[in-house]
């Protein structure tokens, strides 16, 4: 058995062919992918099941939809299909990845085995897979290590991008430490949970290789609707309460910049 599972969370047939041709073309094969079809209206298994035949995967379509209620429910049950694999990748149905990410994480994790959680820089895609010119998606790199506070500081002032597909994680540091931080929507839970994953050994970035997210109207950044934009201001006002408990009220001036820009990406909410 492989050391590590990349576990993809499926309902939209939209670009999950392109994120198995990514993991199909990995020039280091050793890991087994677990897909879990969220009881999607379309045929997913027509896409999934042809690449079967040239990778370790296995898919497994649960009889009733999780995602749409409870995301972060979703996730904890695609990551439950997994085995004994040690490391834990949640990766998505339309992103992508290099075709050496897998072959850098084993040699960077031979450089330093007793690192909890790596990460890969990422760049922001659009529907069409060109790099987004959207200044709110154009970041800087992370440093190659960070800190645990540092990541979140850095999160608070908008000076990284960070998503949930581009970390791998230690199993036993996953399940020891709680799993995912939830959220409504799970809007800001990847970085309360990165943060606390972090926490035993902080944050290694996996040079020479990126991850794609993909910014489409398929996920839910850019949902401008009355009742997302509610979910996800409660999501904000929680996960700020988790920053000023964890970093201490000098990081004040930050998190009321951050709930004034939560505000007013929230506007549509106020209008009568």
């Amino acid at each position: 058995m492989s050391r590590l599972a990349i576990i993809i969370p499926v309902y939209k047939p939209d670009f999950l062919k392109e994120a198995l041709e990514c993991l199909a073309a990995q020039t280091c094969q050793d890991f087994t992918v677990y897909v879990g079809d969220d009881c999607s209206p379309h045929p997913l298994s027509d896409i999934v099941m042809p690449f079967t035949k040239r990778m370790d995967l296995h898919y497994t379509r649960f009889g009733s939809n999780l995602g749409a209620t409870d995301l972060i429910g979703q996730w904890e049950r695609c990551v439950a299909l997994a085995q004994d694999e040690e490391w834990l990748w949640l990766f998505s149905d339309d992103d992508q990845m290099d075709n050496n990410c897998v072959e850098n994480f084993y040699r960077m994790l031979q450089l330093h085995p007793d690192q909890r959680l790596f990460h890969f820089n990422v760049t922001v895609i659009d529907s069409e897979g060109k790099t987004t010119t959207d200044r709110r998606f154009v970041k800087k790199d992370f440093d190659q290590w960070l800190s645990s506070s540092d990541f979140l500081k850095q999160r608070l002032t908008y000076k990284v991008n960070s998503f949930v597909v581009e970390y791998i994680v230690h199993r036993k540091t996953f399940e020891q430490l709680g799993g995912f931080v939830r959220y409504p929507l799970a809007w800001c839970s990847d970085d309360a949970t990165w943060y606390t994953m972090g926490k035993p050994s902080g944050i290694l970035s996996i040079p020479d290789a990126r991850v794609y997210w993909r910014k489409s109207e398929a996920n839910i950044t850019p949902n401008r609707s009355s009742s997302v934009q509610k979910q996800k201001l409660k999501a904000v006002t929680l996960f700020l309460k988790f920053c000023l408990q964890e970093l201490g009220i000098s990081t004040l001036p930050a998190i009321f910049n951050y709930y004034l820009h939560a505000l007013y990406q929230a506007r549509s909410i106020f209008r009568l």
